[in-house]
């Protein structure tokens, strides 16, 4: 028994310190304040009643049972420890739920080497080559390297609180921007000068995390199917930064890099005298 007993110790000691390490003080305080508690509730309710003196004195005859309303005040584990008990699952419990989630960061490649504080970490979710990690709040060092750009490796100090997500750039040589898919996909009118571009933002820091702004998404097949209410979705996705310099070129780089955009955009009204609309058609990808 005192065997098992250091074994259950010894795991809650060690599982407590590794949770410590990767940064989790809540999680680790929950799981041993849940740990401990529920191994003491456990004995106090296997081990059987304290032994009486005639127990000791090995009578054969049991004393008559106490009355109903005494029963809970001889029972070994009382009103008072119940409570405890009780009391310890709400703090944890509470603890557990209003722990730090952390945030995101969400990057666009294939084949990424992904790090954070120089530990290899692995996608939480992945659309096509839209990649989401979690990671806890506060200040990291990112590394990211992509083999399909080549180069060496980088990192990024990436400054995240709860529930923030940040798009980060795989490249020194690929910037960010933000398109507008209100017309492009969900059919609302082109502004009638048509001058207007909807490229929303550039974004040509590329050591500067891109913070994700409401109903935007790195890939197109993320998009949902239709727009009823909230912010209008947008596209969020890498050009190279030779064409971030202006909205112009920015715009011809998504057209030409995303093809299912360049269909949208002769649908809307868009015209780009580099490209026929069959030449667009034949690119559409079957539905």
């Amino acid at each position: 028994m005192n065997f098992r007993r250091n074994n259950f110790l010894w795991f809650v000691f060690v599982t407590t310190v590794l949770l410590l390490r990767a940064g989790n003080p809540v999680g680790a305080g929950v799981f041993a304040t849940v740990a401990l508690a529920g191994r003491w509730a456990y004995f106090r309710l296997t081990q059987g009643p304290p032994p009486t003196s005639d127990t000791l004195l090995g009578a054969y005859e049991a004393s008559p049972p106490p009355p109903t309303d005494e029963v809970l005040k001889t029972e070994w584990i009382t009103k008072r420890e119940l409570g405890v008990l009780a009391a310890v699952a709400v703090v944890g419990g509470a603890l557990y739920l209003t722990r730090d989630k952390g945030g995101f960061i969400h990057v666009v490649g294939s084949n990424l080497h992904v790090s954070v504080d120089d530990d290899r970490v692995e996608p939480l979710h992945r659309v096509d080559r839209h990649l989401t990690y979690r990671v806890p709040s506060g200040s990291h060092r990112v590394g990211l390297y992509d083999p399909a750009v080549g180069g060496s490796s980088r990192r990024l100090q990436v400054e995240v609180r709860e529930g923030e997500a940040f798009m980060l750039s795989t490249s020194p040589d690929l910037c960010i921007v933000q398109v507008d898919m209100a017309t492009l996909k969900y059919g609302q009118p082109l502004r009638q000068d048509r001058t207007a571009l909807p490229v929303l933002a550039r974004f040509t820091e590329t050591l500067t995390p891109v913070r994700i702004p409401p109903n935007a998404f790195l890939d197109v097949a993320e998009l949902p199917a239709i727009h009823s209410e909230g912010p209008s979705p947008s596209l969020l996705t890498p050009i190279p930064c030779p064409q971030a310099q202006d909205n112009k070129s920015a715009w011809a780089a998504v057209r030409t890099s995303i093809p299912i955009v360049q269909v949208w955009a002769w649908r809307a009204g868009y015209k780009d005298a580099k490209t026929t609309w069959g030449e667009a058609q034949a690119r559409e990808p079957p539905h």
